[in-house]
């Protein structure tokens, strides 16, 4: 786990409004939320259009907003 990437609560309920780990500008992106629970991570759903992430997100790339 990188310096920025956190500890969350095991199973986030669907519609929690979370923050995401932009590996690339080292920084957490808000306006999301946890469209399913799945056995890898988090499938989010950007709360802007309603589009569904096509990947799963690790929950230690994901937090409570």
């Amino acid at each position: 786990m990188s310096p920025l990437e956190t500890e969350v609560p095991s199973e986030l309920m669907p519609g929690t409004q979370v923050e995401v780990l932009n590996r690339y500008q080292r920084s957490w992106s808000h306006g999301f939320e946890v469209a399913a629970v799945d056995q890898t991570g988090y499938r989010l759903r950007r709360q802007s259009d309603g589009y569904v992430l096509p990947v799963v997100m690790p929950a230690g790339r994901v937090r409570v907003r």
